[in-house]
C-alpha cells in the first residue's frame, strides 16, 4: 500500500498536473544563468588534462557554507584547474508540478537554455535567457533545470535542479536578480542559479520566451 502511495504521488510531481488550490503568484520567472562547481562531485576536471583533486571538493563545501554569493564565485574561480577545463554548458528549462487547465499542454515543454550547438563554451558561469511571463506559480510549482558538459565522445550531465515556488517568491521580494543556492540539489556539481522575477498582473496572458529544446 505505501509503495503504490509514493508512485501516486511520483507520478503527480513528475507530470504537470491541473491545480483547483488557491490562487497562484502569478508572476514574470526569469532564467539568467548558473554557477557551475570548478570539478565534478569526484574532484574530476569537466574538461582537460588535469588530475582528479577531491580537495578542491572540500574546499567548495567549505565555501557554500557561509560565503556570499559573489565570494563563492571568486573563491571557485581560485580553485579551477588551470587550462581550458571547464566545461561546455548546454541544457533546458521546463516547468513541472500544478499549472491551470489552459497550460497543461505546454507546461512540462523543454526550452533552451543553450542547446549543444550554441553551448556556452569553456566557462563555470554560463548566461542564460529564458523567461516565463504572466506564469502562474503554485506551492508546488518547479522550474526545473537541465545541464550537461558538450564532450566530442559523450555528454556528461551537470546536473538536474529545481528552481521553487519559495525561490520566486523570494526573489520578487528582492526586487533584482538573486543566486538560488542550488548546491545540495545538485550533487554539489551546481552551485547557484539566478533568476529575477516580479509579480505580473493576476489576468495575465501566460507566454514563454525561449524557443523550445531539440
Amino acid at each position: 500500500m505505501k509503495r503504490w502511495m509514493l508512485l501516486c504521488v511520483g507520478v503527480v510531481f513528475a507530470f504537470p498536473s491541473v491545480s483547483f488550490a488557491k490562487k497562484p503568484l502569478v508572476a514574470n520567472v526569469s532564467i539568467l544563468g548558473a554557477v557551475i562547481a570548478p570539478t565534478r562531485w569526484t574532484g574530476a576536471p569537466w574538461d582537460g588534462p588535469a588530475k582528479r583533486n577531491p580537495k578542491t571538493v572540500a574546499a567548495v563545501r567549505k565555501l557554500m557554507k557561509g560565503a556570499a554569493p559573489a565570494e563563492v564565485i571568486r573563491g571557485a574561480g581560485k580553485l579551477a584547474p588551470k587550462g581550458k577545463a571547464a566545461p561546455d554548458v548546454f541544457g533546458y528549462v521546463a516547468v513541472y508540478g500544478p499549472t491551470t487547465r489552459k497550460l497543461a499542454h505546454m507546461a512540462a515543454t523543454r526550452f533552451a537554455l543553450a542547446t549543444m550547438r550554441d553551448a556556452k563554451h569553456n566557462t563555470y558561469t554560463p548566461q542564460f535567457n529564458v523567461s516565463y511571463n504572466g506564469w502562474p506559480v503554485y506551492k508546488h510549482t518547479q522550474f526545473r533545470l537541465v545541464l550537461w558538459d558538450a564532450d566530442h565522445s559523450v555528454n556528461e550531465q551537470i546536473g538536474v535542479v529545481n528552481v521553487s515556488y519559495r525561490d520566486v517568491a523570494n526573489a520578487v521580494a528582492a526586487g533584482k536578480p538573486v543566486w538560488v543556492n542550488v548546491y545540495r540539489r545538485s550533487q554539489t556539481q551546481i552551485l547557484y542559479v539566478r533568476i529575477r522575477a516580479s509579480k505580473a498582473a493576476p489576468d495575465a496572458a501566460a507566454k514563454v520566451d525561449g524557443q523550445k529544446f531539440q
